[in-house]
């Protein structure tokens, strides 16, 4: 699998899609290091990658990166003031403890927790080729016909995406 990223800079009122906007790091330019550096300046965040909970540190679960692992730790010691929406299309990024059911220390809940307004993570072991579909959708319902995307509706653009790609009759594996 080829790991890449979009991570997206701009001021939170400046939320329109723009190659200046936009940064991206494929393969090996998406360390744990680069990708730390960039989360206190990012507004809108999409990560490519495996995710791995775990569940007796729970601050040790964390994003595998090209060079390592990006520790949940390491994500809540940010300051996160310009954050607003992060996309974890990657597996195991909302599956929290099953003997803790009420937690939420989870990867999505925890991008939360450090300053996100709304995340999107997987309950699941997804397949590399169904995320794609499952983004694509979610954004074309969140920017498509011009419209100035809104972290708000987050989730309802995550359960068009699914109900389409069932109604398609789509695995989501």
């Amino acid at each position: 699998m080829t790991l890449h990223m979009l991570l997206k800079k701009s001021t939170k009122s400046d939320l329109q899609l723009e190659k200046t906007n936009l940064i991206h790091f494929w393969g090996e330019q998406a360390t744990v290091s680069q990708v730390s550096s960039c989360l206190p300046t990012s507004t809108w965040l999409h990560l490519v990658c495996h995710g791995h909970q775990d569940s007796e540190e729970p601050l040790k679960s964390c994003l595998f990166l090209y060079n390592g692992e990006l520790e949940l730790g390491a994500i809540l010691s940010k300051k996160l003031s310009e954050a607003e929406f992060v996309f974890l299309s990657g597996c195991e990024t909302r599956m929290g403890d099953a003997n803790l059911t009420n937690e939420s220390m989870h990867l999505a809940g925890a991008m939360i927790f450090a300053g996100f307004c709304g995340a999107i993570g997987t309950m699941w072991g997804v397949a590399d080729f169904d995320m794609p579909k499952v983004a694509n959708l979610v954004y074309n319902e969140l920017f498509g016909r011009g419209k100035v995307p809104s972290v708000t509706e987050a989730a309802n653009t995550l359960n068009v995406a699914i109900q389409t790609m069932r109604k398609a009759g789509l695995p989501l594996h």
